[in-house]
């Protein structure tokens, strides 16, 4: 004998010719589906308003994980345009402080050359000085 339930296309087949582990079954997913329909639909995957509701919250899930993601990317290109411009002036910094440095090395050198200059007149002027003490001595 099938016993239909509920219209949903469940049939229970209850027979003396079935084992007694199949009646268990049958029986049990029986009283299953009366106590939990819904569960039941799930399990056997048929479509229900349920199952467009859990459709339409999963697509409205993705939407928003969608949303969520081009948010996120748009921060991430954000955050790497921030560190570009960022990274521009360091770089403009950086060229400044090397012509800057250039500069002063070119400097340097320049009063090296007439710091020599000013070492041999002073040298020279040393020189006439111990002359004229030598000859003041003498």
């Amino acid at each position: 004998m099938l016993t239909v339930l509920a219209g949903m296309g469940i049939y229970f087949v209850k027979s003396t010719d079935l084992p007694k582990d199949m009646k268990a079954r049958s029986e049990q997913m029986r009283q299953d589906s009366l106590r939990n329909p819904v569960a039941a639909q799930k399990k056997f995957n048929f479509p229900t308003a349920t199952t467009a509701n859990t459709n339409a919250l999963a697509k409205t899930t993705k939407l928003e994980d969608n949303t969520a993601l081009k948010k996120a990317e748009e921060a991430t290109k954000l955050l790497a345009q921030k560190r570009l411009e960022k990274i521009a002036l360091i770089d403009k910094e950086i060229d400044t402080l090397t012509l800057t440095i250039t500069a002063l090395e070119q400097e340097l050198r320049a009063n090296n050359a007439r710091n020599a200059e000013i070492q041999a007149e002073i040298d020279r002027h040393l020189e006439t000085l111990a002359r004229l003490e030598a000859s003041k001595i003498s």
